[in-house]
């Protein structure tokens, strides 16, 4: 029985070791070279070619600031795509690493908005860029099994937005709004998924 304790104990050692060692293989000392280094690493054997990457927003989604959500936009060369997304980063005792990563591209650009769907811990993800002229913001409806519907709005920067929903909760609208809350244009979740 010691022989079978000592060999799981091995066993976690080793575990607990790679673990800190992929940790510290990716992170970066500052949040924006997390990213950078993030998609590098993740386009290395892929025929994308991300180019001009642009971080247009970062905010702290903790009272610590040792996480932050990053809006990107950035250009595909391989793939002639314009790129919109969002990263969740944490910061580890070796750096910055991105927990949580999705971006969405599309060819030719839609005329209103390129929106992408993700889903992290049970909590809805609405995020993308809207290209619509006049739009300051966005409104995302959440349909929740608990509260109902449930509405958030956000200012885009630069276009670029990434909306949270509750647990469990399930995207059913997105609505583009002026900057005196007029909505613009209002799309399904069906609407954004088949256009």
């Amino acid at each position: 029985m010691k022989r079978f304790a000592s060999i799981i104990v091995g066993v976690l050692i080793v575990f607990g070791a790679i673990s800190l060692y992929r940790l510290y293989r990716d992170s970066s000392p500052t949040p924006p070279e997390a990213v950078d280094n993030y998609i590098t690493r993740i386009t290395s054997n892929s025929p994308q070619e991300i180019e001009s990457l642009n971080v247009v927003s970062s905010t702290p989604s903790n009272q610590e600031g040792s996480e932050q959500v990053f809006l990107f936009q950035a250009n595909d060369r391989g793939l002639q795509t314009h790129i919109a997304g969002y990263a969740t980063i944490k910061k580890s005792l070796f750096g910055w690493y991105v927990d949580n990563f999705q971006m969405v591209g599309k060819s030719p650009l839609p005329d209103d908005v390129m929106v992408g769907f993700d889903r992290s811990d049970s909590v809805p993800i609405v995020y993308g860029q809207v290209l619509l002229a006049d739009v300051a913001s966005v409104e995302v409806v959440f349909s929740d099994p608990n509260q109902g519907e449930i509405s958030t709005s956000i200012d885009t920067m630069q276009g670029s937005f990434a909306v949270f929903g509750t647990p469990y909760s399930e995207f059913t609208m997105l609505k583009l709004l002026d900057s005196n809350g007029n909505v613009l244009k209002q799309l399904t979740k069906d609407e954004l998924q088949n256009g």
